[in-house]
């Protein structure tokens, strides 16, 4: 119950720095499925402000055509791990993404 209590509290948090331009974003994940507990938690940076006027605040990024580089780590109930590095990049009306798979 603590967990969920901590997560919903950075949902919050995290709500009101969207209210904002931002460069840095921080997701935590948590799923629970027949016992099977996965925590996944992601860093994004963005290389120019993402600006959230007059548009959706978890679509800002993306219709901003901000280029970002993220890295994030998944844990699959302590039996296993994922570790990703990625990125999107835009030019013009261009766009590339990758995923690297470290571990």
């Amino acid at each position: 119950m603590k967990t969920r209590a901590a997560l919903f509290g950075l949902s919050l948090l995290s709500s009101a720095a969207l209210a904002n331009d931002y460069n840095t974003q921080l997701d935590v994940d948590y799923f629970n499925v027949d016992s099977f507990d996965t925590i996944k938690i992601e860093g994004t940076y963005y290389l120019e402000n993402v600006s959230t006027n007059n548009t959706a605040w978890s679509e800002a990024a993306f219709m901003g055509r901000n280029t970002s580089a993220s890295l994030s780590y998944t844990d699959f109930d302590s039996d296993a791990y994922q570790v990703v590095l990625g990125g999107d990049f835009y030019h013009n009306d261009s766009f590339c993404w990758f995923r690297r798979y470290l571990f």
